[in-house]
């Protein structure tokens, strides 16, 4: 749980990868400048490359359309301006791109502004909820909300809610209604909401002693949650390398004689960067509905598989999941902190009676629904759910650069997977290891790679060694559940976030990182 007063400063066994990283990066850092460094530990995709240049830019017109249309100086307030001034506004909105920007620029700016307000046309009208370009202009700038003017709608803005339903809706091949859509801080947010709302400090569904099963190798902190809380751990392991099921360890999970009264998932994995096939959500929907579990599932990378499959797509699992998203990853923009919790309608009423009030008397009477319950437990001050529930909303700001995202980011996207998957095959080739079918995260065992001399030395010192010549990866040691633990010394393996460098500079760190482990 802490830095080591070792000779290297941690202990792979000891100290979270998330601090062990920290000092790897700040040896790098201090021998090459941080500027110079190959960093592929912590999965921050915005290290060298921005997020949608175009969503970005017509972030910035907005910001411009809020001061002019906003402005208490010129004593000009978009919420006094009615529908039949919308042909009056058109023009003012054309002329502010001409006053900031180039005429190429400003021109771009309109055909923008043209895409972004026709699709919002087509979402709300998708969704039930019929709106003209004013009423959507209205919807943005009546409170001045892109400029973070006013506290935002707690449940999330409403043209933003129904962007992500429309996008939640592509995904699962099913209609989802903005209604199901709470929007949050990033998915971190929303794993808080899961474990403050259900734990003991919420209505105490998941306390000491109770069972959470979870898929091993598992993103570390998620370990430590359950641990911290004095939860029992039970996993189903993947291997980390292929992501294929082990079948022994799901029998033992199924089998597990005291009760599961919670599945986390996380789906596409951290960190082996592999999607759970439909076969072993099937199972897993088995297990909870065997023993009538919770499912959490994180989805933050779904969107880096074409095709992916989400628990909440198993029907069986549907009406006992609350599954998380975010843009942070799929837009290069974790700082943005812009998430979503969705829960689909038949999940309301379930979760909350048959799974919840069962072991918590009274919580139907208290809090009506499971849908319900979430909205109040985003509010802030631990165990008081629902204190300050006016200033739990998503920032404003976050809220409109998320929808822009949402909405213009399309194309950039898909040039962004392409170079993902290219920037994979890479590594893969300068590591002279097979081309496995992972994204966005890879685990590799250096045991088959080292050379003589490397085998003798400690990981930590490998590491080091390796941040010295400016390359950080993130030890994969306590990403590995103890039952992994036990059944192979997972010590020598590493995990590297692959979006986060050049391909050039992602072949290099490969390079460097083999020729170092083959001495």
């Amino acid at each position: 749980m802490k830095f080591l007063n070792n000779q290297w400063g941690w202990d792979v066994t000891q100290t979270p990868p998330f601090l062990a990283f920290r000092s790897l990066r700040r040896k790098a850092a201090d021998i090459h400048g941080e500027a110079k460094i190959l960093d592929l530990s912590q999965g921050e995709p915005g290290y060298g490359f921005a997020p949608s240049t175009r969503s970005r830019r017509f972030y910035s017109y907005l910001m411009m359309v809020d001061t002019e249309l906003n402005n208490n100086q010129t004593n000009m307030h978009f919420g006094e301006k009615t529908e039949e001034e919308y042909p009056e506004i058109q023009k003012t909105l054309e002329d502010i791109a001409h006053k900031y920007y180039s005429a190429k620029i400003a021109a771009e700016l309109i055909i923008d502004l043209e895409d972004f307000l026709t699709e919002l046309e087509r979402i709300c009208t998708s969704q039930g909820h019929t709106k003209n370009r004013f009423e959507i202009l209205f919807e943005i700038f009546k409170f001045s909300i892109i400029s973070g003017g006013r506290y935002p709608n707690s449940w999330g803005e409403m043209v933003c809610r129904m962007a992500i339903a429309e996008e939640r809706t592509e995904e699962f091949q099913y209609p989802v209604n903005f209604e199901d859509v709470i929007i949050v801080n990033g998915a971190s947010h929303g794993v808080g909401m899961f474990f403050k709302g259900f734990g003991e400090e919420g209505v105490g569904f998941l306390g000491k002693g109770d069972t959470v099963l979870m898929v091993s190798p598992v993103y570390a902190p998620y370990t430590q949650i359950v641990e911290e809380r004095g939860m029992k751990l039970v996993n189903i392991s993947i291997d980390p390398q292929t992501g294929k099921l082990n079948e022994e360890s799901f029998e033992k999970a199924k089998n597990n004689p005291e009760r599961i009264k919670a599945i986390v998932l996380i789906n596409p994995n951290n960190p082996t960067g592999f999607p759970l096939e439909k076969e072993v959500l099937e199972k897993i929907a088995d297990i909870a509905q065997q023993h009538n579990s919770l499912i959490l599932s994180d989805d933050v990378y779904a969107q880096f598989f074409e095709g992916n499959t989400s628990i909440v797509q198993i029907e069986k699992a549907k009406k006992r999941t609350i599954r998380l998203n975010a843009l942070s990853k799929i837009e290069r923009a974790t700082g943005v902190r812009f998430g979503d919790v969705y829960l689909a309608p038949e999940a309301r009423d379930f979760i909350a009676k048959e799974i919840i009030e069962k072991d918590c008397p009274g919580f139907v009477e208290k809090y009506q629904d499971a849908r319900w319950f979430l909205f109040l437990t985003k509010s802030v001050a631990g165990s008081n759910i629902g204190v300050f529930q006016h200033i739990s909303g998503t920032p404003g700001l976050s809220q409109i650069i998320g929808l822009v995202h949402i909405v213009l980011g399309k194309k950039e996207r898909a040039e962004y997977l392409s170079m993902l998957r290219k920037k994979v095959d890479t590594f893969y080739e300068a590591m002279q290891l097979p081309k496995p079918k992972n994204n966005y995260y890879g685990v590799i065992d250096l045991r088959p790679l080292e050379g003589e001399k490397t085998a003798k030395k400690p990981i930590e010192q490998i590491l080091t060694e390796i941040a010295e010549k400016g390359v950080v990866v993130m030890p994969a040691y306590r990403f590995f559940s103890e039952a992994d633990r036990k059944t192979d010394d997972r010590r020598r393996f590493i995990r590297v976030s692959l979006p986060n460098l050049s391909v050039e500079n992602t072949r290099k760190a490969g390079e460097i990182i083999l020729e170092h482990i083959k001495q």
